[in-house]
């Protein structure tokens, strides 16, 4: 199942549709927008109902087992762990594990002022770094 959501993702970001938050398309031509159009509808109909049957499946038995406060209390701890406490989701002791180092913001800074001078000592000369990132 997670080979199917990576492999989504993967044509999300490479095929000629999809709304991925990065986007690296060339122009396609027919035979590959038909074969990416296939897959990917094959996928979202097929995986994404499957992985929701599943989740239900076993959300129902955990439910039973364990009752109503502590079930949302392990979901919403499962959902923290998945990233969405820096959104704001968890309490303030998560989010304070989740805030940089100020070492690593330093080091994040010197990476930054190194790579806008190396970008400005090749402006102009058509080094890799010098040319416009794009992202679809």
């Amino acid at each position: 199942m997670i080979v199917l959501v990576l492999s989504m993702h993967a044509a999300d970001t490479y095929s000629p549709f999809g709304n991925w938050y990065y986007v690296d398309r060339e122009p396609a031509g027919l035979a590959t927008k038909i074969v990416f159009g296939v897959y990917q509808s094959f996928l979202q109909a097929f995986f994404m109902a499957l992985l929701f049957l599943v989740a239900g499946y076993f959300s129902a038995a955990a439910y039973d087992r364990k009752g109503f406060a502590p079930f949302v209390r392990d979901a919403r701890r499962a959902s923290d762990c998945q990233g969405r406490a820096a959104d704001g989701a968890g309490d303030d002791r998560k989010l304070r594990r989740l805030r940089p180092h100020p070492a690593q913001i330093a080091a994040a800074r010197d990476r930054l002022a190194r790579f806008k001078a190396h970008a400005a000592r090749c402006a102009g000369s058509g080094c890799l770094v010098s040319r416009p990132l794009t992202s679809g």
